[in-house]
């Protein structure tokens, strides 16, 4: 009996100096060194579940989130842009009268970028006028000083040529897409050398598109006289009147001669009274064919 008990506790000794400290390793070895057989214990089936215990007390209400329209970040990202592009478009003028709105109360015109076609990132430089009749003009052309040369060709005369703080002409494709609709007036301000001024309006001015850049007129008011004629759009080097010869190359401009003119806007500089006939920048119904006039400003408005 004492022999059993010293090689128990000589195992047990052995078992924790080897690390063998499990309970089921130490019972293998014992019955291997005393001969005992063991068996592995059957394994023990779970019990039943317990009652159900009471329902605790009610949570506090949490806080009320937001209603989610786009979850995520990608829609907070397209969000942003749309706000930023609705900023854009609210700081873009389409016209000279959205600049009107906005303008300094000391500022009588100059030159800004309008964005006339909705949604459209291109802008287009104009110089606007922003006192004569209410203001919100957008000036096409000027004459004032006789700096530039308004005896051109075709391709100057669509594209635009000269400065727009002084001379120049916007050029037809410009004048084209604003008024094809139209949704434009126009007006003509005029000023003879010895400081008389006058004006003609027209509620319908059209210019067609390529290769005529035609001009449909009509709807005049003013103490000017009524000189703007429904015509092709014609210059020296592209001859579309209705005459056998040229009226660009007789008067000396672009224009929109039928056979020929009443009035002739981009013709020479001649600085009022001259000889020649009709190839001066004239308005035949106020000061004749033999007054080239001081300053003549060519301007569009929506409606």
């Amino acid at each position: 009996m004492f022999r059993l008990l010293s090689s128990v506790f000589i195992l047990g000794f052995v078992c924790l100096v080897n690390g063998q400290v499990t309970l089921e390793s130490c019972r293998m070895e014992c019955g291997h060194v005393l001969g005992v057989q063991t068996t592995k214990g059957a394994a023990v089936q779970a019990g039943r579940p317990g009652p159900t215990g009471p329902v605790g007390p009610k949570g506090q209400k949490g806080d009320e989130g937001q209603l989610c329209t786009g979850c995520g970040e990608e829609s907070e990202v397209g969000q942003l842009r749309e706000e930023v592009n609705n900023m854009k478009q609210l700081l873009r003028p389409r016209s000279c009268q959205d600049v009107s709105t906005r303008k300094p109360k000391w500022s009588k015109g100059g030159v800004y970028t309008i964005y006339p076609n909705p949604g459209s990132q291109v802008g287009v430089q104009v110089y606007c006028d922003l006192v004569t009749d209410g203001g919100g003009w957008m000036v096409f052309q000027r004459r004032k000083d006789g700096s530039e040369n308004f005896f051109r060709g075709w391709d100057d005369y669509v594209s635009g040529f000269g400065n727009l703080e002084g001379e120049f002409w916007l050029g037809l494709d410009v004048i084209h897409n604003l008024t094809a609709n139209n949704e434009y007036e126009m007006r003509v301000d005029l000023e003879d050398f010895d400081g008389n001024k006058s004006h003609a309006v027209h509620s319908n001015f059209v210019v067609s598109g390529a290769p005529l850049y035609a001009l449909a007129v009509s709807g005049y008011s003013g103490n000017a006289g009524a000189a703007m004629r429904s015509a092709s759009f014609s210059t020296k080097d592209r001859d579309q009147d209705s005459i056998a010869g040229s009226c660009a190359e007789l008067y000396k401009g672009g224009w929109w001669y039928n056979n020929c003119h009443a009035a002739n806007l981009n013709g020479l500089y001649l600085t009022g009274q001259h000889d020649s006939y009709a190839n001066g920048v004239n308005w035949e119904p106020w000061r004749g064919y033999h007054y080239s006039l001081k300053i003549s400003e060519m301007k569009l408005r929506r409606k």
